[in-house]
């Protein structure tokens, strides 16, 4: 039998803090997230809005935007958000590592 070691100290790239809805018809929504030390973000990196059951961002996306630079750690999506957010998730996409780093569930 093969053993496997897990280190439960490992912190994720990416985290997804809170996502919220700024107005009452659900459509301008605010997601924040955090970078955490070791990764190695890109100006090219992205983040999108997709239906719950996606299997490629890039194909799949309602809508995205890029990382913004510097210390903001917020984007912002408008109009863009069918059925007010129901069964929707958000996706941080690595430009780097060419593959999905953090999934949220939307509010």
């Amino acid at each position: 039998m093969l053993d496997l070691a897990i280190d439960t100290d490992l912190v994720p790239f990416v985290e997804f803090t809170k996502s919220q809805f700024t107005d009452m018809k659900r459509k301008h929504l605010e997601v924040k997230f955090q970078i955490n030390d070791g990764y190695p973000a890109s100006s090219y990196d992205w983040i999108a809005l997709v239906n719950s059951t996606w299997t490629d961002a890039n194909k799949h996306k309602i809508t995205w935007e890029w990382v913004p630079s510097g210390t903001s750690k917020t984007v912002k999506f408008s109009d863009d958000i069918p059925d007010g957010g129901k069964d929707l998730q958000v996706v941080y996409v690595s430009d780097k590592l060419g593959a999905p780093v953090a999934i949220a569930d939307i509010c």
